[in-house]
């Protein structure tokens, strides 16, 4: 099942792919890592924090491989569908920073996982078939170092505006911005007709086989720990020091580290098994807890973030090519990164759920230094991954 070269594609203008994760990265540090900051705020303890991450982590898992299933489907999005896309996030966002009830303010933040669904994967899949043939390993790393980059320059940018704004003076204005950005986007979209032949009009349902199941484990417990890391985080260096804009710095740090680490590992990629550099960012977890177990200052915080950004810029680099690699020349990719995406929403909610407990328990600390166990069950499922994805080779 393969598009020719006349038949895949539209020309793409490239605004469509960048500006939405533009947006998301505004998204991703200016307004994530205060939802739980905003809450507390509004009255809410540390455990129902934990309640309100793991259900709006939960929520996109109901969206995630229908909205892969549509955006393997069309060669173009509509400007009806990038509306339905893209605005309702900078809405719910406006109206997120002007309530100050405990209820109200948990639907928004709920609503807003839901509302931010969509502009990450919309990116990629415009990214992936935007020249004739699959985008390559060295594209798809390009697209996850210039993700990160926004991220990394988007969070420095925020700490600095903290010093001269209140948190939801700049998440109002982070809302207006994207709903202007939304608004250019489907003002400027010219639809291209739909060129997918009718033989890949309907993709068959992409099911994951045994070895990839072992693979989903790994990226579930690999986020089982990972998700509920960041808020947590910054929850705990709120406690310990009264300068906000250290809080996203924390992010930033992670974020430009996820970058250099793209930059490093683009020259081994076509040297070294997609598996081993997964390895590689699944062993930084265990010694990213030791150091949080044992983390007092500010500053140990955000040298920390360093292996934050090792950990997760790996998975996010890696997980895209893995995915891309399994499916191969066939148009199901968005399918396969949806059920990517399960198993890493899947663990951040069971994994939020277990933090708030554990935290509420036996303190951030003590949290951090029990949860070092369960980061050591990734690199065992990846080792079954890999058993029965040499087994299924042979069997060919």
């Amino acid at each position: 099942m393969e598009f020719s070269k006349k038949e895949i594609a539209p020309k793409i203008w490239p605004g469509i792919v960048w500006i939405p994760l533009f947006a998301n990265g505004l998204m991703g540090e200016f307004v994530w890592p205060f939802i739980s900051i905003i809450l507390q705020g509004n009255g809410l303890q540390d455990s129902s924090i934990g309640l309100v991450l793991g259900f709006g982590n939960l929520l996109p898992l109901i969206f995630r491989v229908p909205l892969g299933y549509v955006l393997d489907r069309i060669a173009s999005p509509s400007r009806f569908l990038l509306l339905l896309f893209l605005l309702p996030l900078p809405l719910l966002l406006i109206a997120f920073t002007s309530v100050h009830d405990a209820f109200y303010g948990v639907v928004l933040a709920l609503l807003l996982w839901v509302g931010r669904l969509p502009y990450l994967p919309l990116s990629l899949a415009l990214f992936d078939r935007k020249d004739a043939a699959p985008a390559t390993r060295k594209a798809l790393n390009s697209f996850v170092l210039v993700q990160h980059f926004i991220l990394g320059i988007v969070g420095l940018f925020a700490g600095v505006a903290l010093y001269f704004f209140s948190i939801s003076s700049a998440l109002e204005a982070v809302g207006v911005l994207t709903l202007l950005l939304n608004i250019w986007i489907v003002s400027t979209h010219t639809p291209a007709p739909d060129r997918i032949s009718p033989k890949t009009q309907s993709p068959r349902i992409l099911f994951p086989g045994k070895a990839e199941i072992w693979m989903l484990l790994a990226f579930f417990s690999f986020h089982f720990v990972n998700a509920p890391l960041l808020p947590f985080t910054e929850l705990f260096l709120r406690g310990i020091t009264k300068n906000s804009s250290f809080i996203p710095l924390v992010s930033a740090l992670a974020e430009l580290t996820m970058v250099i680490m793209s930059l490093v590992y683009a020259r081994w990629l076509s040297r070294l098994p997609i598996t081993k550099v997964i390895l590689a960012g699944f062993l930084a977890q265990p010694l990213r807890l030791l150091a949080l177990a044992n983390a007092h200052s500010p500053w140990a915080i955000l040298a920390i973030a360093i292996l934050d950004g090792w950990g997760a810029g790996l998975f996010a680099m890696t997980s895209l090519i893995w995915a891309r690699e399994r499916v191969g020349e066939n148009q199901m990719f968005n399918q396969f990164v949806g059920y990517i995406d399960l198993a890493v929403v899947l663990g951040g909610v069971l994994g939020s759920f277990t933090a708030g407990a554990m935290i509420s328990k036996w303190g951030f600390s003590g949290f951090a230094a029990r949860d070092i166990w369960p980061s050591l069950l990734p690199p065992l499922f990846l080792f079954f991954y890999l058993f029965f994805a040499r087994k299924e080779a042979v069997s060919h």
